[in-house]
């Protein structure tokens, strides 16, 4: 079994998807990384085992990234995922909203560096685990 972080991307971009695949691999952290195409797909992953950090796109072909979003965190003040949205949106009004509906951050790829992102997707694993009720033994 791996101590690596599970990340998966939720990307429907073909260049994007892999750019930041390898970005990750090639990240300090020693990711473990999965990509996806849509939105209804990462979801049926999540379901199936357990994933570390999500790194959404909210322009998705099959459905609003938001739609993932409010999937994978139904109540925004309790997430059992970390969720890093990863855009092509530069609006901020649409970052703030996805904070506010449970990503950690909200990040905008025109201006994310691979140190900035490395960096959010750890943040954002660490704030759910601290977040996360301990499990009654």
């Amino acid at each position: 079994m791996s101590n690596k972080p599970l990340i998966l991307l939720i990307d429907g971009n073909h260049k994007d998807r892999e750019y930041y695949t390898d970005l990750l691999r090639a990240s300090p952290s020693h990711f473990v990384v999965l990509n996806i195409t849509t939105g209804q797909a990462g979801l049926a992953l999540c379901k199936r085992r357990p994933i570390d950090c999500v790194a959404l796109e909210l322009d998705l072909s099959d459905m609003s990234g938001f739609q993932v979003l409010f999937m994978l965190i139904p109540r925004a003040q309790h997430p059992q995922i970390a969720v890093v949205i990863l855009t092509q949106y530069a609006n901020p009004f649409l970052l703030d909203a996805a904070i506010e509906k449970g990503a950690q951050t909200a990040l905008y790829k025109g201006d994310t560096s691979a140190d900035i992102l490395n960096r959010a997707i750890l943040n954002a694993i660490s704030t759910v685990q601290s977040k996360r009720q301990p499990l009654a033994v």
